[in-house]
């Protein structure tokens, strides 16, 4: 065979493989994309050319051999030019019938995924407009207890009495606070947080207690939730929206009536059998996450389509038809499958399968509680909010270091030029006037790059961590500022 594959099309890359997934024939679309000649192509393996990794476990490279008749699946990143393709490969008999060749048809589905993360993020922003009476109630009812234990506490110290009880619950309340926070802009983010193994106990518990406030008295929710074995290899916010997304759906069914919701999660092991023929896995250990309502249910005719994009049966106003399309992309993304169950008048069960995380892996790091590390370092602390730097200066100074402090970004430029070593340390805010956190950090970095800087964000969409570290940044805190990791880090950047 010359290498030359006389098949070709407008759209398709076309490749023929052996046994060692090494190519044998490519059409003329492989060379127009990939800009190499056949030669160049012939003779080496197809991730190679398209992902430059070494080895076909490499997490760019996810094609799995064929038999049977069997298709597989894979995405693979067209290397340098930010593409993606889906890979159909299907088996083919070699010379004198030999097997393990195999023909690779890949289609470039890079609009296709933009187009579906724009209707990801539109999803998610319906979905928070629709909490957004629930999170406000959460937030209300978090502030009465701050305002509240701040004024007793207040009162007792009038009268010389002890105040940790109340402080202790302001404390408490305030981290509530900040959780609600982070679940929102967790579920509110564009793109991936980058798969990972994750417990998808808690991300499931996570989603529920946003879903909660929601949820009218009318709606009992139960769960059963396993702590152990839920183990997936995935994006934290994506099964956050999971979650969101069919109890939604569920509560939708079960409109004004009374109703109820059971949401069960735990590891089950499935056979070659109880796998739907659609699915794209093989056998083995899965983590299956259940929502079952007792809405309505659906008719075969419904059930054949709700998984359409915009497809809906409610009324106009009511919802966009997303919620349903979205989970079953965010699913087959991760290897899984759905499979549903309902029956008119009587609910519905959603059943999501994802591939369970390896043995042995528990993804959890429990340490001691330890002393706040201390020092008798000089740090400069600037923040534009009074409140914060108050904070940072107490704080800091209660640990032994010396501390001068800033509330305006040009003054504490200023204050820096005049004398870059009289400071061993910068913690700078990322939002200010005029000059930003990291534009004041890359300025000092430049009279002295070896400064230690830890940079803090409120919530900045357009800060990657990777731009803070590139820009020479030591450390990159997310607010509020919780005081053992503010502690570690300012030990850790001085001492690194």
């Amino acid at each position: 065979m010359n290498g030359q594959l006389f098949v070709n099309t407008d759209r398709d890359l076309m490749m023929v493989l052996d046994a060692n997934h090494r190519i044998i024939a490519v059409n003329d679309r492989v060379t127009e994309v990939s800009g190499l000649s056949v030669e160049e192509c012939a003779g080496h393996c197809c991730y190679e050319i398209f992902t430059e990794q070494q080895e076909s476990g490499s997490p760019g490279f996810k094609l799995r051999s064929c038999s049977e008749g069997e298709v597989s699946f894979s995405d693979l990143a067209l290397r340098g030019r930010e593409k993606t393709f889906h890979v159909d490969s299907v088996p083919l008999s070699g010379p004198e019938g030999r097997s393990g060749y195999s023909l690779c048809i890949a289609r470039d589905v890079t609009d296709v995924r933009k187009m579906e993360e724009k209707i990801f993020q539109t999803h998610r922003m319906e979905t928070i407009g629709m909490l957004a009476g629930g999170i406000a109630h959460d937030f209300n009812n978090i502030l009465t207890a701050i305002l509240g234990f701040a004024e007793i506490a207040r009162a007792k110290l009038s009268a010389g009495r002890p105040v940790t009880e109340e402080l202790d619950e302001v404390i408490a309340a305030s981290r509530r606070a900040a959780d609600l926070v982070g679940q929102i802009l967790r579920y509110s983010s564009s793109g991936d947080q980058g798969k990972k193994a994750l417990r998808m106990d808690l991300v499931v518990k996570e989603a529920l207690k946003m879903l909660r406030s929601t949820l009218p008295a009318t709606i009992d929710i139960s769960t059963d939730i396993a702590r152990e074995e839920t183990l997936v290899f995935a994006d934290p916010t994506s099964i956050h929206q999971i979650v969101v997304n069919l109890c939604t759906n569920g509560l939708r069914a079960i409109g004004t009536e009374k109703g109820s919701l059971h949401i069960r999660l735990g590891k089950v092991v499935l056979s070659s059998s109880q796998l739907p023929a659609a699915a794209n896995v093989g056998p083995g250990p899965f983590v299956e996450l259940t929502i079952k309502d007792s809405g309505n249910g659906m008719d075969k005719k419904t059930m054949a389509q709700i998984f359409e994009p915009y497809f809906t049966t409610r009324e106009q106003g009511e919802g966009t038809g997303l919620g349903l399309a979205v989970t079953r992309g965010i699913v087959q993304k991760y290897n899984g499958f759905i499979q549903v169950e309902s029956v008119p008048g009587e609910g519905s069960v959603f059943s999501i399968y994802l591939p369970a995380a390896g043995e042995g892996y528990d993804g959890v790091e429990e340490r001691e509680e330890e002393d706040l590390a201390t020092g008798r370092e000089r740090i400069l602390f600037v923040d534009d909010e009074p409140a914060i730097v108050n904070f940072g200066r107490s704080f800091l100074k209660s640990l032994g270091y010396h501390v001068e402090t800033e509330i305006d970004s040009v003054a504490a430029l200023a204050k820096f030029t005049a004398d870059p070593a009289a400071f061993d340390l910068v913690i700078t805010d990322q939002t200010m006037p005029e000059i930003t956190g990291l534009e004041l950090a890359r300025s000092m970095l430049a009279l002295r790059p070896d400064l230690p800087i830890i940079l803090c964000t409120g919530y900045s969409a357009a800060l990657s961590e990777h731009e803070v570290h590139t820009a020479g940044v030591r450390s990159f805190l997310a607010k509020p500022l919780d005081t053992r990791i503010l502690a570690d880090a300012v030990r850790e950047v001085l001492d690194g």
